[in-house]
């Protein structure tokens, strides 16, 4: 939960994940079990975000859509990706954490400085 979520994980999706765990690990195992349970972790709403995810109970507000354009419309749109997805630095361990020396060893010139 912390290093993956930073310790938002609602109680929730604790409770969820640990059930699937528990069940998982009586059928096939610990590795199995561990490898669901980080499956689970990332379709979580405080995996995805930077915020705490709060759940108020009320239905969302359906969108209306906007009125169609009395004329057709066409757009170019250009996405500009310079390089890959560097995998090793989406998820890095922050200065004051004590993995980061680590980190900063292997990465070496392309290291994050957070």
């Amino acid at each position: 939960s912390i290093l993956l979520t930073s310790g938002r994980l609602s109680t929730d999706s604790k409770r969820i994940i640990e059930a699937a765990y528990a069940t998982e690990h009586g059928l096939r195992g610990a590795t199995s079990a561990l490898k669901l349970a980080q499956q689970l972790i990332t379709t979580t709403p405080e995996f995805n975000s930077n915020n705490l995810a709060r759940k108020t109970g009320n239905k969302r507000v359906p969108t209306t859509p906007d009125p169609a354009a009395p004329v057709p419309y066409k757009a170019i749109v250009v996405l500009s990706l310079d390089g890959g997805l560097d995998s090793f630095n989406v998820l890095t361990p922050h200065t004051t954490c004590p993995l980061y020396r680590s980190y900063a060893q292997e990465r070496d010139d392309v290291k994050l400085e957070l």
